[in-house]
Order: structure tokens, then C-alpha cells, then sequence
């Protein structure tokens, strides 16, 4: 089968070859020029990954906050608010828990929630999150709460 050829144009495969190969140039160098301009969206995306990481890690560490009594209960401070000071609690219990480990995940959590903010420029209203007081339900099953 011999290709068609319009006057003075190469033939109809070559030319489809040609243009891939431009279009796959220029999607590179659309994805390289992003690479400058869009670093902050990738900085962006790679702080949530972490952030959510460790979320699902503490709340693993966590687990189901078993008590017998409130002293078993803590609160856990997570995240970041614009002005300062963590945007949440968690319950957890201080039995089988790695309190060490748990006060440092925390730490890169709230850390890294704050470089994500300010990366955002995010402004909120200056308000302290007092620490809520952890107890221990009463009831099935027992289990650390906020009040």
C-alpha cells in the first residue's frame, strides 16, 4: 500500500509520526515549565500527603481508647490553626499507648499543618482552642472522650 500524498506534503503516516512527536514535545515542556511555576502546588500536595499520613498513623496508634478510669484519658492536640496553637484534640488513652511516639507524630502534625497554612497564606480568626478535658465514657464500650 503506498501512501497518498497531497502536493508538496509528506506522506499521511509521516505526517502522523511528525505531529505525535511534536504534541508529546510540547506536553513535555508543558510539564517542565509547570515544574518552576507550579513547585508550590506539588509542595502543596506533598504537605497534605504527609499531613494525612500521619494522621491515619496516630489515629491508628490511637485505636479504640479503651479506659477503666478519666486518669487513663488525654487529649491529643492536632493540627494547626493561621494564628497559632493546634485546630483539634483527639481522645486517646495513656494504656497500651506510646506516649512518646504519639507527642512526636502530634508534633510533625501540627508542624507540618502550620508550614501548609502559611504556605497557603490562610488567614482564620485568632482564637486558643482551650484543651478539653478527656474522660472516660461510662458506657459500652468504655472508651476516652473530649467533653
Amino acid at each position: 500500500m503506498t501512501a497518498r500524498r497531497s502536493r508538496g506534503a509528506a506522506p499521511v503516516g509521516v505526517r502522523r509520526v511528525a505531529l505525535r512527536g511534536r504534541l508529546a514535545g510540547a506536553g513535555l515542556l508543558l510539564a517542565l515549565a509547570g515544574c518552576g511555576g507550579g513547585s508550590s502546588a506539588l509542595q502543596e500536595a506533598s504537605l497534605e500527603t504527609r499531613i494525612a499520613a500521619l494522621d491515619v498513623e496516630v489515629k491508628t496508634r490511637i485505636g479504640p481508647a479503651v479506659c477503666s478510669l478519666d486518669s487513663d484519658c488525654r487529649a491529643l492536640p492536632m493540627g494547626a490553626l493561621a494564628c497559632g496553637g493546634p485546630s483539634e484534640y483527639l481522645p486517646y488513652s495513656i494504656r497500651g499507648t506510646d506516649e512518646g511516639a504519639l507527642a512526636r507524630l502530634s508534633a510533625d502534625h501540627q508542624r507540618l499543618s502550620a508550614e501548609l497554612s502559611a504556605q497557603r497564606q490562610a488567614v482564620g480568626p485568632c482564637i486558643a482552642l482551650a484543651p478539653p478535658a478527656a474522660v472516660c465514657r461510662q458506657s459500652a464500650p468504655l472508651a476516652c472522650t473530649l467533653r
